[in-house]
């Protein structure tokens, strides 16, 4: 199953603003959930 996630322009700038780590937290998380990698 693959999963697209698209980013309204606006939240796009608030998750650029987040701190590298909180993203890469994120993005853990995700992959644990869906069990695939992302990129």
């Amino acid at each position: 199953m693959i999963f697209n996630i698209d980013f309204d322009e606006r939240a796009l700038k608030e998750w650029l603003k987040l701190d590298k780590a909180i993203c890469e937290q994120f993005k853990k998380k995700a992959e644990e959930a869906t069990g695939k990698s992302l990129h």
